[in-house]
């Protein structure tokens, strides 16, 4: 497994608060007692968003790591 860079840190640091709407806006009320869990899984997924990012397809990563 490779390690992330600085400047990926960064990136996935600066949108953590995107993890916290995603699963506030799109986890179904009766999934909330698992609210741990999937946050923790959000941010696997948000690190790895940011490990594979490529600023040049042109589309932020807002958007990119929400999909």
């Amino acid at each position: 497994m490779r390690k992330m860079t600085d400047a990926q840190r960064a990136l996935a640091e600066e949108h953590l608060q995107l993890v916290t709407w995603v699963l506030n806006n799109r986890v179904p009320f009766w999934r909330r007692d698992e609210y741990d869990d999937m946050w923790q899984a959000g941010a696997i997924g948000l690190c790895k968003a940011a490990m594979n990012f490529n600023e040049n397809i042109g589309v932020k990563f807002g958007t990119y790591a929400a999909v």
